[in-house]
């Protein structure tokens, strides 16, 4: 009998794997950007398959979002920044989710959306959240209303991290073409 590793573990190797291979390729500012879109990318494909957010990919892609800040050479919007788009990206959802399992005593939002937009918070500052939250939680809306008209009460459960991954995207390109965020 095989036993099988933590899915997250995949990822998290997937994502050391593409810095490592992009380290003497670019500058490290630009290794960091690629592991943090293959820690993203991994977090999307699991979530979409498992409905789940490990910790051993969101809690590491916090962390470096938050000690990328400390050098001039990989910083982003500086750590001040970096903490209130944590806060500002995380707060509200860590919210809603208190609040529904108080209200239902059950779990309507994980915890592990919680830790990727503060992950995404810490990365890009405040000024990416807004939008991205816009455009996630319109996709998701999108998506369900699609899903019920399929199968009419059903109650099937929509994972929303890739959700949450596409309208960071989104919003992290606006911000790129628009000048929005002067790190892009």
């Amino acid at each position: 009998m095989t036993k099988h590793l933590p899915i997250g573990l995949y990822g998290l190797v997937g994502a050391m794997a593409a810095g490592l291979i992009c380290w003497p390729l670019f500058d490290m500012a630009t290794a960091l950007w690629v592991v943090w879109g293959a820690g993203l990318l991994a977090l999307a494909l699991i979530d979409a398959r498992t409905g789940f957010l490990p910790d051993v990919l969101t809690l590491p892609l916090l962390a470096l979002g938050l000690l990328m800040q400390f050098w001039p050479e990989t910083q982003t919007v500086g750590i001040e920044a970096s903490l209130v788009g944590m806060l500002i990206g995380s707060l509200p959802f860590w919210l809603m989710a208190t609040m529904y399992r108080w209200r239902t005593g059950k779990d309507g939002l994980g915890l592990g959306d919680v830790k990727l937009v503060a992950a995404m918070g810490a990365w890009s500052g405040p000024a990416a959240i807004p939008l991205a939250m816009i455009i996630s939680a319109t996709l998701g809306l999108i998506w369900g209303a699609t899903m019920e008209s399929r199968k009419p009460w059903s109650r099937r459960r929509i994972a929303f991290g890739p959700f949450l991954v596409i309208g960071y995207a989104a919003s992290v390109l606006v911000s790129w073409y628009s000048g929005w965020l002067p790190w892009i």
